[in-house]
């Protein structure tokens, strides 16, 4: 398998942000050079690099609050079709 250049530069930070972990009490630094315990920042899933709070917005195309924005929605629309297949299914048993 052969890796472009951005992609090898990929697996040596997560290399490098995973021996930092191990050896300094789970603490790593983000590609912009801030440091802090892991459970600050935020790992991809796909590239499992760790980013702090400003270079995840970046990494993952979206601000938190345009997330908790989608997520409302998301959860708006299911409450929608929640009631709608309710009503239907009390229409459907009813006998007439």
């Amino acid at each position: 398998m052969t890796y472009t250049k951005d992609e090898l530069e990929k697996l040596e930070t997560v290399k490098k942000q995973t021996i930092e972990i191990l050896n300094n009490d789970w603490v790593v630094t983000c590609e912009c050079g801030r440091r802090a315990h892991i459970r600050f920042f935020f790992k991809c899933l796909y590239c499992r690099q760790y980013y702090c709070y400003r270079c995840a917005e970046d990494h993952f195309g979206q601000t938190v609050q345009e997330y908790k924005e989608k997520k409302k929605e998301r959860i708006r629309l299911l409450i929608v079709l929640k009631k709608y297949y309710e009503k239907k299914n009390k229409t459907q048993g009813r006998v007439k």
